[in-house]
Formats: C-alpha cells, sequence, structure tokens
C-alpha cells in the first residue's frame, strides 16, 4: 500500500518545496541565496515532476496538476540566467555598473532588489526592445 502512494507523496513534497522556495526566491534581497543551490535544486525539482507526470499518464487529473506544476518549474528556470547573474557574489560596483548601462536604467544590490523586482524590470526592457526591433522590420520592408 505505501509503495502505491509513494508518487502521491513525492507530487506533494516536490511541489510544496519548489512553491515555498520560489516565494522565498523572488521575494527576498537578490544574492541571499546561493545561485549554484537554486539551479540544482530547481534541476531535481523538475526532472522529478516531469518523471512522475508520466507516472501518472492513466490519471487525467494528476497528470494534469503535475504538469501545471512542471510548467510553473519551466517558467522560473527561464530566469536562472538573471539568478546566475545578479546573485553571483562576486559582482562588484563596475558590474552592477555595466548591467545598469546594458538594462537602460539604474540597478544596484541592495534590500530593495529581489528576483521579482529585477525580473520585471528586466522584462519590461526586453519587451520594449523587441516591439523596437519589430517596428524595425516593418520599416526596412
Amino acid at each position: 500500500m505505501a509503495d502505491m502512494l509513494l508518487p502521491y507523496k513525492k507530487l506533494y513534497e516536490n511541489a510544496s518545496e519548489f512553491m515555498t522556495k520560489h516565494e522565498m526566491w523572488m521575494s527576498s534581497q537578490v544574492g541571499s541565496f546561493d545561485p549554484e543551490a537554486i539551479d540544482t535544486d530547481v534541476a531535481t525539482y523538475f526532472r522529478t515532476i516531469y518523471k512522475l507526470e508520466k507516472t501518472f499518464s492513466d490519471l487525467p487529473a494528476v497528470k494534469q496538476l503535475s504538469g501545471t506544476i512542471r510548467l510553473k518549474i519551466e517558467a522560473f528556470r527561464e530566469h536562472m540566467p538573471i539568478v546566475q547573474t545578479l546573485g553571483n557574489p562576486g559582482m562588484k560596483d563596475r558590474h552592477w555598473e555595466r548591467v545598469s548601462e546594458i538594462v537602460g536604467f539604474p540597478i544596484k544590490a541592495g534590500p530593495d532588489l529581489t528576483l521579482a523586482k529585477s525580473k520585471e524590470e528586466v522584462q519590461d526592457v526586453m519587451t520594449e526592445e523587441k516591439e523596437d526591433t519589430s517596428w524595425r522590420m516593418m520599416v526596412m520592408n
């Protein structure tokens, strides 16, 4: 009986742990956590949930739930370059100045700089850049 419940337990534990850490990572000061440890954790959660999703292929509701969790993990994985760059303990003032130049607005390590805020600001710059590129392509054609 315990073996039959093990996949459900794994799903609950991994989903719960990811969601708790996700909230912590997003709302804590950038650099508060080791980027490599975050990357390792996220990769482990992804692999586990991916395998569980296949395990639950005959149970549509549970498969859908595990798929939803996997998508949340994938969405976070897309931001790992930001986590690794901004969370690098070797970032010096000159590096922050360079990041500010690249994104086009001042960005500096401090208690107000969270991953959620960084992600939002960088996403705004990326959206603006995509719009500019689209506009340039239309003009060139």
